[in-house]
Formats: C-alpha cells, sequence, structure tokens
C-alpha cells in the first residue's frame, strides 16, 4: 500500500530524493517535454470523491488511484462558481477582476488585460499540439482567427465539442442559431419521465432552471451517454496523434460532463446506488431565518434553487442519482487515464495528468440544489496531480493547504519548462503559482484565496483563509459596467448582506457571524481585504456586448 505522505501548508516538505521502487527514469522523461492531460468533470461535489474521506457512499477507484500515483489538494477552490467564467479563468490563470469575465458573454482577446491564454503561450514557445474534447463553454473569439471567411482554431489545433447526437437526446429539444451555435431548451413535457425514473425540479422558481432533470437514469445506457461518445472522441484525437508525423509535445483538455445536470447515469449503476441511506443534509429554521434576514440575496437564490420543500424520498433520490453519475464518470476517468498513459508509452514521451471540476454542487445543503454560491459546497473542488516525475508530485501525498484553479495555468507552463515567474508572456500575465513550489516549499503557502460571481443571482465575492470565509455583495444589479466600482465601499454593512462563518467551529457554514459584534473586528478586517483585492484600482470591468471583436474588420482579410 502506498504510504500516504501529509504536506502542511505550515511546514512544507523539500523532496530531495526519489521513493522506494521507483523505476529508473527514461531517456524521454529526463529530458523531453511531458505531455499534458487536463481532465475535468463538471458541477462535482468534493465528497463524490472517495479518497477524499468525506462520504462512506463515494465510489471513485480510479481517480483515488491517481491520489495514489500523485498529490491531492485537500483545501482546492474554483475560483468563480459557474461553468464558463470557471473555465475562462483556468485557461487565462485570471481572477474574474483580471480578466473582465463574470458572466456568460462572449468574449474577445482584443483587449489590454492580458496576455495570450495558456494554450497559445505552449503552442507559440514550446510547439505544443493542443486538442479539446468535450465540453468547451468558453465564447471566446479571437481577432487573429478570421482569414479569408474561414475561422481559424488557433487557441485549439483540434477539438471535438459535445456531439450534436450524443446520449438523452430525447429529453431535449435543439436549436441552431444563424451562427451555427447549438441552444438547448429542456423538453418540459416528455413521455418517457416515468420509464426512466425522471425526478424534476419541480420545486425550482428560477426561469431557466425550473423542471431540470435532477435524477433518473439514461435513455441510452451503460457505453452510449454523453460522457461515453466524450471518451471515444477522446481516443479518437489520440489517435490522430499517434499517427501524426512530426511528433510534438501535446496538451489535451478533456471535459467531460458528469455530473451536471440533466442527471442521468445508466441504469445499473443508478439501481446499485437506490440500497444506499444516505444521511439527507437538513436546513433548520433557524439558518433559513438568519439567511433571509441577513443575506436577503443568498435567500432569493435558494428560493430559486430550492430543495428543501421536496418530498423526503425526492432528497434521497437526488444523492442517489448524483453519487451514482459521478461514479459512472470515474469508470471513464480511469479508461482516460490508461489510454493517455499508453499513448504517451508509445510516444516515449513523460506525463503530467490534472484532474479536478470546474465547479462544485449543493446536495440538498444550506436548502438548496446547484452552484453560484460563496459556501464551500459550491466553491470548493476536487484537485489531484500525478506526474510521472516522481518527484516534482510525490506519489501519496496529501497537501493540506489552500489552493486555486487560477494555479493551474502557471503549473502546466511549469512542467513545460516554461519559468512563469520570469517569461516575458508569462511574466506578470497569470494571477496563480506554480503548485510544484508550493509542494517543494519554494513559495510559501497561501493564506487565502478569493473567488467571486456576477452571474444568476447578483454579484458577490469572497475571501476565504483557512479559518474563516467571508463573503458580501459587490455590485448592484443594476450595475454599468466600468462604472462606480467602489459602490460596495460606500455602502453600510446591512446592505452588503455580509456572511462570515468560523470554520474551525462551524465547517457546516450554518451560522452567520458577519453582524455578530463580538466578531466585529475580524468582519472589518476580511471585508477591507476583500475590498483591496478584488475591489482595488487593478479591477477590470468590460463591456463585451458594448465593445465586441468587430468581425466585419476580420473576415474575409
Amino acid at each position: 500500500m502506498t504510504k500516504i505522505i501529509r504536506i502542511s501548508a505550515t511546514a512544507c516538505l523539500l523532496v530531495l530524493s526519489g521513493f522506494a521502487g521507483e523505476s529508473p527514469a527514461s531517456a524521454a522523461e529526463q529530458g523531453a517535454l511531458p505531455n499534458i492531460l487536463l481532465i475535468m468533470s463538471d458541477d462535482q461535489n468534493i465528497d463524490t470523491v472517495a479518497c477524499y474521506g468525506r462520504s462512506p457512499h463515494a465510489v471513485s477507484p480510479n481517480i483515488d488511484r491517481l491520489a495514489t500515483e500523485g498529490v491531492l489538494f485537500e483545501n482546492a477552490f474554483a475560483n468563480t462558481p459557474q461553468c464558463a467564467t470557471s473555465r475562462l479563468s483556468i485557461i487565462t490563470g485570471k481572477y474574474c477582476h483580471h480578466n473582465g469575465v463574470y458572466n456568460f458573454d462572449k468574449t474577445h482577446d482584443d483587449t489590454t488585460f492580458y496576455k495570450p491564454a495558456l494554450p497559445s503561450v505552449l503552442f507559440d514557445q514550446k510547439g505544443y499540439w493542443k486538442g479539446l474534447v468535450g465540453k468547451s463553454h468558453i465564447n471566446f473569439l479571437f481577432k487573429e482567427h478570421y482569414e479569408n471567411g474561414v475561422r481559424k482554431y488557433d487557441l485549439w489545433d483540434r477539438t471535438y465539442d459535445k456531439s450534436r447526437n450524443t446520449a438523452d437526446r430525447d429529453f431535449y429539444i435543439y436549436s441552431t442559431d444563424a451562427e451555427g451555435n447549438q441552444h438547448i431548451k429542456i423538453n418540459e413535457e416528455p413521455k418517457d419521465d416515468k420509464a426512466y425514473g425522471v425526478l424534476r425540479a419541480y420545486t425550482f422558481t428560477h426561469p431557466t432552471e425550473k423542471n431540470i432533470i435532477v435524477a433518473g437514469h439514461s435513455d441510452r445506457g451503460r457505453g452510449k451517454t454523453m460522457d461515453d461518445f466524450i471518451l471515444k472522441d477522446f481516443r479518437a484525437m489520440l489517435e490522430v496523434r499517434l499517427a501524426a508525423p512530426e511528433k510534438r509535445p501535446n496538451f489535451f483538455d478533456l471535459s467531460f460532463v458528469f455530473p451536471h445536470t440533466p442527471i442521468l447515469p445508466p441504469e445499473d449503476v443508478a439501481s446499485a446506488f437506490e440500497k444506499i441511506d444516505f444521511d439527507v443534509p437538513t436546513f433548520s429554521q433557524e439558518e433559513q431565518e438568519s439567511i433571509r434576514n441577513l443575506a436577503p440575496q443568498m435567500w432569493g437564490l435558494i428560493q430559486d434553487l430550492k430543495s428543501y420543500d421536496m418530498k423526503p424520498e425526492d432528497k434521497l433520490k437526488v444523492l442517489q442519482d448524483y453519487y451514482a453519475f459521478s461514479a459512472y464518470g470515474d469508470e471513464l476517468v480511469g479508461k482516460a487515464i490508461e489510454d493517455f498513459k499508453a499513448f504517451c508509452k508509445k510516444q516515449d514521451r513523460p506525463w503530467l495528468i490534472i484532474f479536478t471540476a470546474d465547479q462544485g454542487w449543493h446536495l440538498h445543503e444550506h436548502g438548496l440544489l446547484g452552484k453560484f454560491t460563496m459556501y464551500d459546497e459550491s466553491v470548493r473542488v476536487p484537485l489531484i496531480i500525478a506526474s510521472s516525475d516522481k518527484k516534482t508530485f510525490p506519489p501519496g501525498t496529501r497537501y493540506d493547504g489552500m489552493v486555486e484553479l487560477v494555479d493551474l495555468a502557471p503549473t502546466i507552463l511549469k512542467a513545460a519548462d516554461i519559468d512563469p515567474y520570469t517569461n516575458a508572456e508569462c511574466k506578470d500575465n497569470f494571477d496563480g503559482i506554480p503548485l510544484q513550489d508550493v509542494i517543494s516549499g519554494k513559495h510559501p503557502p497561501k493564506d487565502h484565496i478569493i473567488c467571486e460571481t456576477g452571474h444568476v443571482f447578483g454579484h458577490w465575492a469572497l475571501h476565504r483563509t483557512d479559518r474563516w470565509a467571508f463573503s458580501m455583495k459587490t455590485r448592484p444589479k443594476d450595475l454599468v459596467w466600468g462604472k462606480d466600482m467602489n459602490w460596495a465601499k460606500r455602502q453600510p454593512d446591512a446592505s452588503l448582506d455580509m456572511m462570515l462563518f468560523d470554520m474551525k467551529n462551524d465547517p457546516e457554514q450554518k451560522h452567520n457571524l458577519a453582524y455578530n459584534p463580538e466578531y466585529q473586528e475580524i468582519c472589518d478586517e476580511l471585508k477591507a481585504k476583500l475590498e483591496e483585492e478584488v475591489l482595488g484600482p487593478d479591477r477590470v470591468e468590460y463591456d463585451w456586448n458594448a465593445h465586441p471583436l468587430d468581425m466585419k474588420k476580420w473576415w474575409g482579410k
């Protein structure tokens, strides 16, 4: 059994030697650039990953095995709890307040906020071939990517987006706009909900979320779910790269859609979890009243996505099928890892594998199903990194310090032998730090992380330390981009919906201390730090609709 080495944030280890039983590095591992695989799930609650030890019902043997091969980060956080902005934050390596993206806007690179995104740097400096498989969810345009009326995918050399003909389509109505973008509207009057045990969000009130599928099993079954098709596309991409005459290093972004709604695992997997009696999180009257009175904006989101008044048997079914969907996703992740390692072996090239999720998901905690909040269930994510270079990410290591998803871009760059501190394209461009340096002790541990959202229920930001989680409203709903960015600094505390949780004594975040006089000093201190960071002079707000990429200028060029 692999020995677990716990690396404390306050006493980092410098790993100076190899591990017992470690095989000698091949010639490729001693000098060649590694193939890099970033695997991402969608809306995955950290409790569903068994190696985190948070739930006895989690089934994830393949992800667990990856953890024994490298480093498990026990306190990793997304920098924004929503799909598109989180993924763009990862690709740009920047916080929302530095890349100007807070919503699901169509964005572009014709700005002065930041230099090229991560994949472009990998290509320009090290010649990496870059492929995206699965969910992109980034509406990002490039001014130089339109030539003679033909779109050039310079961010990715090749993309296999979600198939237009994949799983569970009978539950949806599809349409395509004039630009070829696919839009999916849920079929609110299906004929086969009962046959597939489908449970819809009958308690939701949000206009785009009500009636979404929060439990059930797939109408396609094992081997034919959308994630199965994504895996098949990934295997096809590996074959293309093996057959390529040029032997460049490769960067693959493999983005599965599990366990995002519709939560529809294969029937046999769902059946196995139907036997489990989960402990359903409670939402006390005391907590409800506290949120309603002290954080009405959060209360509004809970009403939009509420699950606390679901029938008890439906609450249980949600947990069963969500965990089942995550377990099935783990099977596919395991196959992707095996295929990727075999690919690297054939190329005689070292490898780096990163597994994470774009954000978390509430499973009845605080009375809701969904994301978008500043609670840990929404912003805390699984993160595991393993490498064929066992000294860089030592096998069986658990790091308990705080890390963020903006750290992934500089981590990948450093693995590709690009110094994010001194390189001209990288210096002052990425907000994160290479996690290799955190593990080795070269870089001091972080004393906090930040997170921000501007979608669905309003603008909110988080300053999270090991001990405290402080969040507040940062902008009014009727904001004008780039105007009055100091709005929150002028508001009385009572209007900012502040939330303060003592993570040592209240890890479930049930008791808001923000307006308790006994905690006034710590609240003021964290509020000042949050305002200085996300509402400081380097904040970027950009009206993407008012400044779209001038396509007429680039088409036909």
